[in-house]
């Protein structure tokens, strides 16, 4: 093991106590209740949204969102399920609904049963 791997376990140590989320959010109460409230709205009223979050690699993004979405499964909305989609990779409606299929675990509709509009594919997987 090299000098620089043997760093590795105190350097993430190290970024997770600078970067916890109380202490990351604190600076950002603002932009964590705005999301807060847009995932509140989705998640208990259905709310169809989207949220753009920004900035460079490192920056808190998704420490932001992890807060967000552990503040609200600690006050008892925790019925949701999270799939995450990386638009390099699922670059059309039919990969990301593979992918979507794949992460809930809906092997029955795994295979050729994508095929047809996105919209069809999406009210099937939604009524499944």
């Amino acid at each position: 093991m090299s000098k620089s791997q043997s760093f590795l376990p105190w350097r993430k140590k190290l970024k997770e106590k600078i970067m916890s989320s109380t202490m990351f959010c604190g600076r950002f109460i603002k932009e964590c209740d705005q999301l807060k409230y847009v995932l509140e709205r989705t998640i208990k009223h259905g709310e169809s949204d989207s949220v753009l979050l920004i900035g460079f690699k490192g920056s808190g993004k998704t420490t932001i969102l992890n807060h967000s979405l552990n503040t609200i499964r600690q006050s008892g909305h925790d019925d949701f399920i999270i799939v995450n989609l990386n638009g390099l990779i699922h670059t059309d409606d039919g990969l990301a609904l593979k992918e979507i299929i794949c992460q809930l675990h809906l092997k029955e509709l795994e295979g050729d049963r994508v095929a047809g509009s996105f919209s069809d594919n999406l009210l099937f997987l939604l009524q499944s």
